[in-house]
């Protein structure tokens, strides 16, 4: 096939789209991959899905998770665009064998909570805010194809695009004060220009990623003195969900310095903060959104725009260097791409219209190589 100039193309729809796609493959094929890769362009993405969906006829599969409720908000997104597709959603137990990953035609299957690359298989789980999901090729937080993203490709999302997504999504989203777990509005945040450091649950598999070699808490701690001994201050917030006794223990023998132990809500913490101190918390996520920068000790979904510490006590170097190269603008182009083309948004039966477009884009690509 000749070369093209993917980010010259324009993706058609309706009429448009098929009359390419009954051209041939040498004009359809760059199609494809422009919109795996760009969903987000796709106003409409039914015709599409029709077309995908006709060509592999792809069998779709879930696992039934009765303990998970994203499995059922995922599940009756996707049954929806299906029907008009003329398809349908297999649902069976967790424990039952499918076709393994190197048999002839492979189904999609969708898998909650999970990570891996195989032959259709895509990942879903809860996203960081309460009315979004992941929905990932790859896994999710510093596993994700999220976390693989480049400059190059936030870039690509015209700084217009993202500011109005920013306008109209973000900010209505952060007057409502909402997060993932319950946040208590009624405690009061004293002082501003802190480092904020939320807590994770010690269990947490996304702990693993940690970039320093220490055991979880013991980082924590060192960064922490690291900050406090350089004067300055630290606000931690304990993790809603956690009853962790080495929790307990860790903030009753905090090092001596300007640090404080917050029951407040992570919105009211945030918008007060100098910076966001985590390993790969999702309130790292909501930083972001809130227009913070962001410390990373371990691989996150937002690399691209965090700054990674490696050192635990090279926080307080790392925290000017955070200042230094936090850039509002391409942060708003990474959150654009995170919610608009990895992420679902629940509001929005259009998103698991791509979602669905990613999967057969992929489908596609990989049945009917170039």
């Amino acid at each position: 096939m000749p070369l093209i100039d993917e980010s010259a193309l324009a993706i058609p729809e309706g009429a448009a789209l098929e009359a390419v796609f009954w051209k041939g493959r040498t004009d359809f094929w760059p199609l494809v991959r422009k919109m795996a890769r760009e969903t987000w362009r796709v106003a409409d993405p039914m015709p599409a899905i029709r077309i995908l969906q006709g060509v592999t006829r792809p069998t779709w599969t879930m696992a039934h998770r009765v303990e998970a409720p994203e499995y059922r908000i995922l599940r009756d997104g996707v049954v929806d665009v299906l029907a008009a597709a003329n398809a349908s959603l297999l649902l069976h137990s967790p424990h039952e064998p499918l076709p393994a990953d190197g048999a002839e035609r492979p189904p999609v299957r969708l898998t909650w909570h999970s990570n891996g690359k195989s032959a259709g298989r895509w990942h879903y789980k809860a996203g960081a805010l309460p009315h979004t999901l992941s929905f990932d090729r790859l896994g999710y937080s510093g596993w994700s194809e999220l976390a693989g993203l480049e400059r190059r490709d936030l870039l690509a999302v015209d700084a217009a695009t993202a500011e109005a997504f920013h306008a109209e999504r973000t900010l209505p989203w952060l007057a409502e004060g909402r997060s993932k777990y319950r946040q208590d509005a009624s405690v009061a945040v004293e002082g501003e220009g802190f480092v904020f450091l939320p807590l994770q649950l010690p269990n947490d598999s996304v702990i693993a990623l940690k970039l320093f070699e220490a055991p979880y808490l013991e980082g924590v701690r060192r960064m922490v003195a690291a900050l406090a001994g350089a004067g300055i201050p630290v606000v931690i917030k304990r993790h809603p969900h956690c009853t962790d006794p080495a929790v307990t223990r860790f903030l009753e023998a905090l090092p001596a310095g300007p640090i404080s132990v917050s029951r407040a809500s992570v919105h009211a913490l945030i918008p007060r903060a100098r910076a966001v101190l985590t390993v790969n918390s999702g309130v790292g996520f909501e930083a972001l959104l809130h227009g913070r920068p962001v410390i990373a000790a371990g691989r996150a979904e937002y690399r691209v725009v965090a700054t990674e510490l490696t050192e635990p006590e090279g926080a307080p170097a790392v925290l000017s260097a955070a200042e230094a190269a936090h850039d509002p603008g391409l942060v708003r182009r990474y959150l654009f791409l995170a919610l608009r083309q990895y992420g679902i948004d629940l509001r929005d039966p259009v998103a698991f219209q791509r979602a669905v477009l990613r999967v057969l884009c992929q489908d596609y690509m990989e049945r009917l190589p170039r």
